[in-house]
């Protein structure tokens, strides 16, 4: 695959050969991939062609790619090659057992109407998208051939999206993507001969190089505004009152967290639930020494969750990453968030599924919570046969 990046020069004059031939308007059109000519560039000092605009993992991935290739994908192996049926597959959705940070985005069964449709979605959300695409391997890849050529492709794209949704990435790591985002859509283009590459899949192209120039795209991305949206659409909705809404909804958003701070108090960093306050000979070890020590049911960090059973990731060893389970919360001395964790043992990344593998030790420590290596709780996934 061999991709000629435009210039400035070269875009402006395939926007005038479209303004000045109207009766060629609509081929030029697809062969250009331009309709217009953007407002923007008339903006002195822009230039659309330097990679001034991000790309969105919201709508490019998580609305765009993903749902379009596993879409193709469940045609391969229900219609074509009879791996499972429809029905197993919304069964796997319905019962697999998700996190407690998971339960809200847990997707939504797959009707034949919708699989069955000309268009590229499968009418999920974002989120629920992101957690269909992480789980699908679990709950499909027992009955799919390790040899499958449109499944080992899917597995390619999982392998770019964790690239691109990670907080931090080297530059050999950048180089890896490039030529992972090649493999995967020249693979495409051959498994699927019937299918167009859409723009969103164009724009994985250029992600290594915006990476370069903006850093992690996921920091840039625009699920958190989506929320935040979503808020005000409800508030509209419950308000009723289309009059100068824009001011409605301003004055609404100001008064909610002055309620909130008179009610409570400023937010803090750290929020404790329930639990209950240790006298020194019912502390672990490690605590014995504190002024208190609180055990609490869950406690709230850096606007994480975190909750007995959950998994953590403790830091990187041999290039696996060394994951733990937390048994109990505590609060030290009111400010320190502390987590007994059971450390668990990484025994290998399994391709087919892309997913860890562990093994339970009796390795036994003591962490704080502001030292974890990712701040983000996992579950663990039992791979379970539903059918």
């Amino acid at each position: 695959m061999f991709v000629v990046v435009r210039d400035l020069p070269s875009h402006l004059h395939m926007c005038s050969v479209l303004d000045n031939d109207d009766a060629a308007r609509d081929e030029n059109s697809k062969e250009f991939g331009i309709n217009r000519q953007s407002c923007l560039t008339q903006l002195q000092d822009c230039d659309m062609c330097s990679g001034m605009l991000i790309s969105d993992l919201t709508h490019d991935l998580y609305e765009g790619v993903l749902q379009h290739e596993v879409k193709l994908v469940l045609k391969h192996c229900i219609q074509q090659r009879h791996y499972f049926t429809l029905d197993m597959f919304n069964g796997s959705i319905q019962y697999t057992e998700l996190g407690y940070m998971e339960v809200c985005n847990r997707p939504t069964p797959i009707t034949k109407k919708v699989l069955k449709s000309s268009d590229r979605s499968l009418g999920q959300k974002a989120a629920q998208m992101a957690l269909l695409a992480r789980l699908f391997p679990f709950m499909v890849a027992h009955n799919i051939p390790e040899d499958d050529r449109f499944w080992i492709n899917f597995l390619l794209l999982l392998s770019i999206v964790d690239l691109l949704m990670a907080p931090q990435i080297t530059h050999d790591e950048v180089t890896y993507l490039q030529l992972l985002v090649q493999q995967h859509h020249e693979e495409f283009v051959a498994l699927y001969p019937e299918e167009v590459v859409t723009p969103n899949m164009h724009y994985m192209v250029h992600m290594p190089g915006l990476i370069l120039k903006f850093g992690p795209l996921v920091h840039h991305w625009t699920m958190r505004y989506e929320a935040k949206h979503n808020h005000f659409k409800k508030l509209a909705q419950n308000v009723g009152n289309y009059i100068n809404l824009s001011w409605t909804l301003a004055l609404r958003h100001q008064q909610w967290p002055c309620y909130q701070w008179m009610m409570t108090g400023v937010p803090d960093e750290i929020e404790v639930g329930p639990g209950k306050m240790l006298v020194e000979e019912c502390r672990p070890h490690d605590f014995q020494s504190a002024n208190t020590c609180y055990r609490a049911k869950w406690v709230t960090f850096a606007g994480q969750k975190y909750q007995p059973m959950c998994i953590v990731i403790l830091g990187v060893d041999e290039d696996y990453p060394v994951f733990g389970q937390v048994q109990e919360l505590y609060m030290i001395d009111t400010t320190k968030p502390m987590a007994i964790v059971t450390v668990m043992s990484t025994l290998t990344f399994n391709v087919h599924y892309h997913g860890y593998i562990l093994g339970y030790s009796t390795s036994i420590r003591a962490i704080s919570l502001k030292t974890l290596h990712s701040p983000f709780p996992l579950h663990v996934q039992m791979v379970t046969n539903w059918w």
